[in-house]
């Protein structure tokens, strides 16, 4: 009786085990991140690019970063002003040997690719001529104009430790990146992503709340690899190996791997570890499809519209699109009157023939009767 009672007792506990890790699974959200704003859609890490990928409709934005000469967080895959993305002045700089006012001077909203029949991008990516490299800080407040709070962000140091006179160092990107991060309170919302481990490491010093996302493919993960901030990499690593390092040894929270890197092994053993393992890039809607049967927790994409797609057939919750909310301009000339307004003239008319009544109360001269002024922020739309 008291075996059978215990028996019971293990079912009725192996049920509750697996009604919570059901539970869990269908609490969890699939997260569809926008490579460098929506490349495909419009010009990679610009503002143009991030607006167009929230109304779209993604989990994050992802993006990446440089430090100026002057100390400015800027929105830029390389470390030299690139001509495929950018026209100016100072192509073929490096950002870390420009001071921001310089990098404004760049029109970034054109790509000009060498060859434009091999481009994947010509046809599909909108130009926006005149749109600037922006801060990381802009970012910020892009979102927040957008009124998109619950959207979060996957912000990459592009530093190579191969280079290491080309950018800030380790800990200097890390500061620099997370005070920006610190000032506009978006630490909960925020991912710092990096091939060069060692600045993961410092994160890690500077700010241990922030995540971390160890970035990865088969030219960093080898033995010796000068990416992995001294930690000792082991042949195979992407056999499933990888995960241990990354969680044991780093200490970061996100696997980020290069899609054709990835193998069953590796995202059975991230799992076991605790580890997100998200791939990158990911932009043919077939292989999306088969990240998602797969067992990923995300995808990096240059196309969030079809991966939306592919996340709707598949019967996943899509994240919501965001528009900028456009505020009001102000009332006709002849709006109508509030209630106080219309007591007011009623006043005014009530006067006795022959007296000038002064022209309003006291701060409030030369107001037009049946005008209502508007405060400044609703006079005009939000960029």
């Amino acid at each position: 009786m008291v075996s059978g009672t215990r028996r019971v007792a293990a079912a009725l506990a192996a049920l509750v085990v697996l009604g919570a890790g059901a539970e869990a699974a269908s609490a969890h959200s699939f997260d569809l991140e926008g490579h460098r704003g929506a490349r495909g859609l419009r010009p990679e890490n610009t503002l143009a690019a991030f607006g167009k990928a929230l109304e779209v409709g993604v989990t994050t934005l992802e993006l990446d970063t440089g430090v100026t000469k002057d100390g400015v967080v800027v929105v830029s895959h390389e470390r030299r002003i690139s001509p495929l993305e950018c026209q100016g002045p100072y192509v073929g700089k490096l950002i870390h040997e420009l001071t921001y006012a310089q990098i404004q001077q760049l029109d970034c909203g054109t790509r000009h690719p060498a060859d434009p029949s091999t481009d994947p991008f010509v046809g599909t990516q909108e130009a926006v001529p005149g749109t600037h490299m922006p801060s990381l800080a802009q970012v910020f407040q892009l979102v927040n104009r957008y009124g998109a709070d619950k959207v979060q962000f996957d912000i990459e140091t592009k530093r190579d430790p191969t280079l290491p006179k080309e950018t800030v160092g380790p800990t200097t990107f890390a500061k620099k990146v997370i005070a920006v991060i610190s000032r506009y309170h978006m630490t909960k919302r925020s991912v710092l992503q990096s091939f060069d481990w060692s600045t993961l490491q410092a994160a890690r010093k500077i700010k241990p709340r922030l995540r971390r996302a160890a970035l990865a493919d088969n030219t960093t993960i080898v033995p010796g690899s000068p990416w992995t901030g001294g930690i000792e990499i082991k042949p195979h690593a992407f056999d499933g190996d990888l995960a241990r390092v990354v969680a044991d040894k780093l200490h970061a929270q996100i696997l980020s791997v290069n899609y054709p890197d990835i193998t069953d092994k590796l995202i059975k053993a991230s799992h076991q570890r605790g580890l997100t393992i998200i791939p990158w890039t990911v932009d043919d809607p077939a292989l999306m499809a088969q990240a998602i049967d797969r067992g990923l927790d995300g995808l990096i994409t240059d196309y969030p519209d079809k991966a939306r797609d592919v996340m709707d057939a598949k019967g996943l919750d899509l994240p919501r699109a965001v528009r900028v909310a456009v505020r009001h301009r102000g009332p006709p000339r002849r709006a109508r009157l509030s209630a106080r307004e219309h007591a007011q003239r009623l006043r005014l008319r009530a006067r006795p023939r022959g007296r000038h009544p002064r022209d309003g109360h006291r701060g409030d001269q030369g107001r037009r009767a049946g005008h209502v002024p508007q405060p400044p922020d609703q006079r005009r739309p939000l960029p």
